[in-house]
This record gives C-alpha cells, sequence and structure tokens, in this order.
C-alpha cells in the first residue's frame, strides 16, 4: 500500500478535472488513439439504436441488402461504427 510505505509521509490529495491529464501526454500511441476512436464507434451506435432515425436505418439496410435478420443486421452496423473513426485515424 502505498499510503503505508511512504517514507516521507508525503501523501497528497489533490482534485484536479476528470481529462486534464490528457493535454499533457507527451508520447501518444497509435494504440490508445485507435481504442478511443473504437470506444467513440461503440457508443454512437449504442446511442443511435435508441433513437428514431434507428428504424429507417435498418430499413434501408434491408432494403439494400436483403437481410432481414435483426441481428445480422446490428452486427453489420456495429462493425461499420467501430470501423469507420478507427479508419479516419
Amino acid at each position: 500500500n502505498c499510503i503505508k510505505s511512504c517514507p516521507n509521509d508525503a501523501i497528497q490529495v489533490r482534485l484536479r478535472k476528470p481529462t486534464s491529464e490528457l493535454w499533457f501526454i507527451t508520447k501518444p500511441k497509435i494504440e490508445q488513439s485507435m481504442l478511443a476512436m473504437a470506444i467513440m464507434g461503440i457508443v454512437l451506435i449504442q446511442n443511435i439504436t435508441m433513437l428514431e432515425v434507428w428504424n429507417s436505418v435498418l430499413a434501408q439496410i434491408e432494403a439494400l441488402t436483403g437481410i432481414t435478420s435483426y441481428a445480422v443486421i446490428f452486427t453489420v452496423a456495429f462493425a461499420v461504427a467501430v470501423s469507420v473513426p478507427v479508419g479516419l485515424l
């Protein structure tokens, strides 16, 4: 435990903004960027499925591909939503 093992009693608790450390990354890594973009895609598709526009997206995918299975359509839409932001890197 860090608190118990600190020899100089130098433990401090400071308040900071939740994203403040993101602005001071000196060596960003492509892996972290790709993960962040993939997560953005996941959040995007999860939010779109809750909107009214999702039904029209489903209808368009059905008309384009002829696939009527919701699971297959969702999987394709999910893969696209995750891949597009990563591809934009």
